[in-house]
């Protein structure tokens, strides 16, 4: 009796290229599919990163809006706010020379006027930086990096009859990838008014 031959079957070549094309598309599919995803997600962080550090801005010159708090003898008093400038200090360092200046009116034994300032200064590879420097006796104290632009504009002159309103417009920016040239990026303005007391007889 001869025996019986067994043959082993192998792949052919069509059978290999038609699963490798197949193998390259799928992992076509998972690769943008996590990119997609992927992308999603850093501009979630970006945008929350973004909305906390313009929430935690807003409240700080909110607080100063509402009168500057100064240590005294007696305990806390608050100093009154009476003005509101935008323009420019030679005095003190920003990226672009400008500066938002509010001005307080001190009771005795208070100064009798302090001023907070309010300042963009970048230096071309951080993220520019809002800083506060209170009357050029305190350090200057970063409030908040991502700040673009601070603009005031005075809405309202404050006269006998009323006060005068101002509105602080603060811009943040964040590149959404970490390469500050790709142009892509959030932006997000957000504006506080600023009542200022009518002038005292």
């Amino acid at each position: 009796m001869r025996p019986r031959r067994t043959f082993q079957r192998a792949f052919s070549l069509a059978e290999l290229i038609i699963a490798s094309v197949l193998t390259s598309l799928m992992a076509m599919v998972l690769l943008w599919t996590w990119d997609t995803f992927g992308r999603t997600a850093l501009l979630v962080s970006r945008r929350v990163q973004l909305a906390q550090e313009a929430e935690l801005t807003l409240a700080r010159l909110g607080a100063d809006l509402n009168g500057y708090r100064s240590e005294d003898l007696d305990g806390a008093s608050t100093n009154s706010l009476v003005g509101v400038r935008m323009g420019y200090l030679k005095s003190v360092r920003s990226s672009d020379g400008k500066a938002l200046t509010l001005a307080f009116q001190g009771r005795p034994p208070a100064p009798a006027e302090l001023t907070v300032t309010y300042r963009i200064v970048s230096d071309g590879v951080a993220p520019p930086a809002l800083v506060r420097s209170v009357g050029g006796s305190t350090p200057d104290e970063v409030i908040a990096q991502h700040v673009v632009t601070v603009v005031a504009v005075q809405r309202q002159v404050p006269t006998q009859s009323g006060p005068g309103l101002y509105a602080i417009t603060l811009t943040f920016g964040m590149p959404i990838l970490e390469d500050r040239n790709a142009g892509r990026g959030l932006q997000r303005s957000y504006t506080l008014l600023a009542v200022v007391p009518a002038p005292a007889d």
